[in-house]
């Protein structure tokens, strides 16, 4: 015990050396290992792989939804945590500890989420290698659409974080009907990099002039384009755990629906997906999303106005049958020509 005490020791203080965001990372290993027992015993469980995505009935909708699942590429925030991870594990290597050792575990990940606490990312923007994967992305969902029949995204749904509205605006390049709206945004940690610009200052942006920021408002009530410092998820100081976030996924979802469109997509977070997939759709192997990675469900509405939801198509699937013998909706458009955002 005195040696493992010592190596310890010995491990802080070069990770302190070797990187500026070695010393806090116990303690903030700690607090996070607090906040996450704490989710874990408020969150409800969902076995059924079926579980009823509650949707409400808003407006009309068809029976059917095509949903795309896009997480958004990397960001400069996870170039660094990368960074911290192999900093710290290469030290505590050295000093003989495994991977496998809960100590080990505990100061890597403590590294990796010190990084986050830098008022410089706040609000990070994509990496050049996250635009590389969200160029990928766009090829991948023009293949879904040309190969295997499935419809193309009619309207395009985006978190209002810089390195969503990024992601989306290359991978769905010229689409007339790309809505930012608060609900699809990642869970709220009190960190800077989930704390989002001023949408009058991100709609300015030439990059993000043609999408549509109605459904933006701020703490006081007004739309996206006042000069309001910032969102009101930012303004009420808030920590979510995991049932509030899927408690938000059900609203966006709810949203979502009564456009009543019958093929859309989602630019979203990882921590949002998670909880979307796991928690609304039932879905609770699902694995966590990679940078830009594209996921497909189809949602189909019962009769008593709830909705069951299941994966068509992933990345890491293999190919799967088309929709309904590969049919096409109805309201099937080409990429290159989805209907008019009305």
């Amino acid at each position: 015990a005195r040696r493992r005490r010592a190596v310890l020791a010995m491990a802080l203080a070069i990770l302190a050396a070797a990187s500026s965001v070695a010393a806090a990372a116990v303690s903030v290993a700690a607090c996070s290992a607090a906040r996450r027992a704490r989710a874990r015993s408020r969150v409800p469980s969902a076995d059924s792989i079926e579980a009823e995505a509650s949707i409400s009935k808003q407006g009309l909708a068809p029976d059917e939804i095509v949903v795309y699942l896009v997480r958004h590429g990397e960001a400069i925030h996870n170039v660094q945590e990368k960074r911290a991870k192999t900093v710290s594990g290469g030290v505590l290597k050295a000093l003989g500890l495994n991977e496998g050792d809960e100590t080990y575990q505990e100061i890597v990940e403590g590294a990796r989420e010190a990084v986050l606490h830098d008022d410089s990312f706040k609000d990070a923007p994509l990496s050049l290698s996250g635009q590389r994967e969200a160029k990928v992305a766009r090829e991948t969902i023009e293949e879904c659409v040309r190969v295997r029949d499935i419809p193309a995204p009619e309207m395009v749904f985006v978190s209002p974080l810089e390195r969503a509205l990024k992601t989306a605006a290359i991978v769905f390049e010229g689409h007339p009907c790309v809505r930012v709206i608060d609900q699809l945004r990642e869970r709220q940690t009190g960190l800077p990099c989930d704390q989002k610009h001023p949408a009058i200052m991100m709609r300015k942006r030439l990059t993000f002039q043609n999408m549509v920021w109605d459904w933006i408002q701020d703490q006081d009530g007004t739309p996206g384009d006042s000069d309001s410092e910032w969102g009101h998820f930012d303004e009420c100081g808030c920590v979510e755990d995991k049932a509030a976030v899927r408690a938000r996924c059900r609203e966006a979802l709810g949203m979502l629906a009564s456009v009543g469109r019958a093929s859309i997509a989602v630019v979203s977070h990882k921590g949002w997906l998670r909880e979307l997939e796991r928690g609304v759709f039932g879905q609770t192997s699902a694995t966590e999303f990679s940078n830009c990675e594209v996921r497909i469900y189809k949602l189909r509405r019962k009769e008593n106005g709830r909705w069951l939801a299941r994966r068509i198509w992933a990345e890491n699937d293999g190919d799967r049958a088309p929709l309904d013998g590969g049919a096409a909706s109805p309201m099937t458009c080409t990429a290159g020509s989805p209907v008019a955002c009305d």
